[in-house]
């Protein structure tokens, strides 16, 4: 049986990041501002992190 190895694309976990940084939400509350943070982020379909898996070389001798 193949042996696979999960890779976590770090890169596009902080570019998500780095740009919803740069949003700025108007709102009366914090509660409000929460909500639309939510809202921002499940429509833009943010998330991460983004993943791969590649198969494990014949002398991988790492944990599973």
């Amino acid at each position: 049986m193949a042996k696979f190895k999960i890779h976590v694309d770090l890169d596009a976990s902080r570019e998500e990041a780095e740009y919803l940084e740069t949003i700025v939400i108007e709102a009366d509350d914090e509660d409000e501002a929460l909500d639309k943070a939510d809202k921002i982020v499940k429509d833009g379909m943010f998330g991460g992190p983004y993943y791969n898996v590649d198969e494990v070389e014949e002398d991988w001798h790492g944990e599973s």
